[in-house]
């Protein structure tokens, strides 16, 4: 965390050089063409910034806080009602927003078959083990007091680990613990209030003259907004405090701060108020920052339980101005419809794990002709970055159109919400013919991938001499899309001949790299064990799989020459991610979203009557944009909801330009056994911030002066990795509601026992 935790009562007044008044404020509400920041602009992705007291089975509170791993049990009974664990690790979330939560209570038991003599329910606070529990088939409370120095300020992870034996039966059916009450006690003691709200939230008053939301806000929480500061710049907030039924009327306290650029922080106001419903006010002259960017932060904390209704809270500055930094997320929108394209073959070939650096085209030192064709022919896309650093995450988005979090999709099994078209059920729809061929076997168990494809082949499991056939590409009655999901540059490192040894043959070390083996690094093994020349040979290992892949797809590319049918399709080549070699500590892919994860070859050829394009665009651009790309340039029908990929035909035809972020996601995992480990990644301009959601950090990039990301400068520039932060939150948020917005996804299938054993070889389930 970048903020130090501080409890509210101790918190310095340093008001001696602000103008402020607390009473007796204007009646008028801010004048829109003065708002520089509206405080209630803010709420919706960060709602959940107010401490959980209480999450409860029976009482239906705090549900939302819980995270991987639960199903919830006897929902309509509330003397039954509890939530069981599904998974070896469960987790959840409480907001803790003075970071002075002392202790919890939890309440378990557990049900199915099983001896309760073993390994009792172990509990983790943000990483830290705490302690075991013992487990009956009684409800039992118990209370845990949480180590000094275990909580943060803000969002914090509670994980309940419960390993299953060996010998167990499945988990269905075997030993699983229960949770119905789960209470979280702070330093002041403050009374649970389990009736309160449990997120902040907008009322709009319809009798009001102004169109600012009033911003309910319970204690204890807060709002915060990183910004830029105009000239005489006023902060203006007017509030009133209400209690619960029957409360005590025990002080209350609210307050503004103000983080500067050096993370000084500032308390600019702070009142502590012991009434109720009357109106206060904070009139705050920031001026002295003007300028600069700060955080602000509107709170309310102290021992008393009230709902603090900001009746508006704003920024002011002069008129008609606004905030430069503030970049919008990346929503859902209608794509255009041009028909520029008209309605050719489309082949759509992805190399699988294909960093673009392992291709000539894209500055790579070994020649990979097939590719370099494609590009001569057509557009080459310098900065294209995948939407995930695995495939099941990454093809998902590529196929719809919008981004991974926003399908929900996961581990291997993972479903597509219902009304959700793919681009193969678009193109369907218009009387193309769909094809799906693959070397990839996660198509067997990822069932709603095929969906909208009228023919799918795979050949045998890593039989990668296998190609489509022209009669598999190609019809003579109606315009064909053929989607080629070739595994090369994917492990094994194995290719054959002539490939094999092409590059690796002056090898002679007893290194053998395997998925197993280098999946072990650096969780097992040492990165420190490879010599120099080891790492250089499992590279090599890698281009020899790199020169196969493109030895294919020039395969490919002859078949339509020899049918006649090249000049006119449009072909896409493109990768679902890219492939890690320890330049942030890891081999292969899945876990983290550096460049080496993302950063992947695409090249578009286009049909042979347009004209016109660009034969090399630099600005990054998505693989989620390649559905809104084709539905614009073959005018498919529009798509109820739209696409988060934006079409790629104003910048190769026109040369526009867009100034949007690119985001990514990855589970960290691709087992429905494991528990994720999530990251997140937002991209914009010249700067990219990675974060993980479980420890809570950030890492901060300036990808310009440093495109292998090597230097973090979140310590260095720490208000820009807050803003940037701040962008990222508004993303996932805006994720989450379109998912809500969708038909629920059906339940993650289990994979059989040949397609686990077949992912294991490729380095997935380790």
């Amino acid at each position: 965390m970048l903020l130090t935790a501080h409890r509210l009562s101790l918190l310095p007044i340093c008001l001696a050089t602000l103008s402020v008044t607390l009473v007796g404020c204007s009646d008028h509400p801010p004048t829109s063409d003065r708002i520089w920041l509206d405080f209630s602009r803010e709420v919706w992705h960060q709602s959940g910034n107010v401490t959980t007291d209480l999450i409860s089975a029976p009482r239906r509170s705090g549900l939302a806080r819980l995270g991987y791993g639960w199903h919830q049990v006897h929902a309509d009974d509330p003397a039954r009602a509890a939530f069981e664990m599904h998974e070896q690790v469960a987790r959840l979330f409480f907001f803790s927003a003075d970071g002075d939560t002392e202790a919890l209570e939890i309440e378990i038991s557990a049900v199915g078959k099983g001896p309760l003599k073993q390994t009792p329910l172990a509990l983790s606070l943000n990483g830290r083990p705490m302690t075991g529990l013992p487990l009956t088939r009684k409800w039992q409370r118990h209370r845990v007091e949480i180590p000094g120095g275990s909580i943060r300020t803000g969002r914090n992870l509670l994980e309940l680990r419960f390993p299953r034996p060996d010998k167990a039966p499945r988990w269905r059916h075997g030993l699983r613990p229960r949770v119905r009450d789960l209470r979280f006690f702070a330093a002041n003691h403050r009374a649970l209030w389990p009736q309160r709200p449990t997120d902040i939230s907008l009322v709009r008053d319809p009798d009001s003259l102004s169109d600012l939301s009033t911003i309910q806000m319970p204690s204890p929480g807060w709002l915060a907004v990183v910004t830029d500061l105009p000239e005489r710049a006023r902060l203006r907030a007017r509030f009133q405090v209400q209690r619960p039924p029957g409360a005590d009327i025990e002080p209350v306290l609210v307050y503004a701060t103000l983080l500067d650029e050096e993370l000084r922080k500032h308390t600019i106001a702070q009142e502590r108020v012991t009434d109720a419903h009357g109106d206060h006010d904070f009139d705050i002259d920031l001026s002295a920052w003007q300028g600069q960017m700060v955080r602000l932060q509107l709170g309310v904390g102290g021992p008393g339980n009230a709902l603090v209704s900001w009746r508006w809270a704003v920024v002011e500055g002069p008129p008609g101005q606004t905030r430069a930094l503030d970049i919008e997320p990346i929503r859902r929108l209608q794509a255009p419809s041009s028909g520029r394209l008209g309605r050719p073959d489309v082949l759509v070939i992805m190399l699988d794990a294909a960093r673009a650096d392992a291709f000539s085209a894209f500055g790579g030192d070994r020649p990979t002709p097939a590719t370099e064709r494609l590009t001569s022919d057509g557009t080459r896309f310098g900065e294209a970055l995948a939407t995930s650093s695995w495939t099941g995450q990454s093809v998902s988005s590529i196929l719809t159109g919008l981004l991974p979090d926003t399908l929900g999709v996961g581990p291997w099994g993972s479903r597509l919400p219902a009304g959700i078209e793919t681009i193969a059920e678009l193109l369907a729809k218009v009387g193309y013919r769909t094809v799906l061929w693959t070397q990839h076997p996660f198509y067997k168990q990822q069932a709603d991938l095929k969906r909208g494809f009228q023919e799918f082949y795979r050949p045998g499991f890593q039989d990668y001499r296998a190609l489509p056939s022209q009669e598999q590409l190609f019809s003579q009655t109606a315009p064909t899309f053929a989607f080629v999901h070739l595994m090369p540059p994917h492990t094994p490192y194995t290719p054959p001949p002539p490939h094999r040894g092409r590059y690796s043959s002056w090898y002679t070390g007893p290194i053998e790299p395997d998925a197993v083996f280098l999946n072990s690094f650096p969780k097992r093994r040492d990165p420190g064990e490879l010599t120099e020349e080891d790492r250089r040979y499992i590279r090599d290992r890698y281009d020899e799989n790199a020169a196969c892949a493109d030895a294919q797809v020039g395969s490919l590319l002859s078949m339509l020459d020899a049918a006649g049918r090249y000049d006119d399709s449009l072909i896409i080549l493109l990768s679902d991610h890219g492939e890690a070699f320890l330049e942030h500590g890891r081999f292969l892919h899945s876990r983290m979203l550096h460049r080496e994860f993302l950063h992947v070859p695409l090249v578009i050829k286009w049909p042979g009557r347009v004209l016109g394009f660009e034969a090399l665009v630099m600005e990054p651009v998505s693989l989620v944009d390649i559905v809104p790309t084709l539905v614009d340039g073959l005018a498919l029908p529009e798509r109820k909801g739209g696409f988060q990929g934006r079409s790629l035909l104003p910048i190769v035809f026109e040369s526009a330009s867009r100034q949007e972020a690119l985001s990514a996601t990855t589970r960290g995992t691709a087992s429905y056994r494991q528990p994720p480990r999530p990251q997140q990644m937002l991209q914009t301009g010249p700067w990219k911030i990675l974060f993980d959601p479980l420890t809570d950090q950030s890492r901060l990039y300036q990808i310009e002066n440093d495109p292998a990301e090597t230097q973090d400068l979140s310590g260095e520039l720490p208000m820009r990795a807050l803003l940037l932060r701040q962008m990222l939150q508004r993303q996932v948020a805006l994720n989450r509601e379109l998912l809500r917005e969708s038909p629920e996804p059906g339940p993650v299938e289990e994979m059989d026992t040949e397609l686990e054993e077949q992912l294991e070889a490729l380095g997935y389930l380790d």
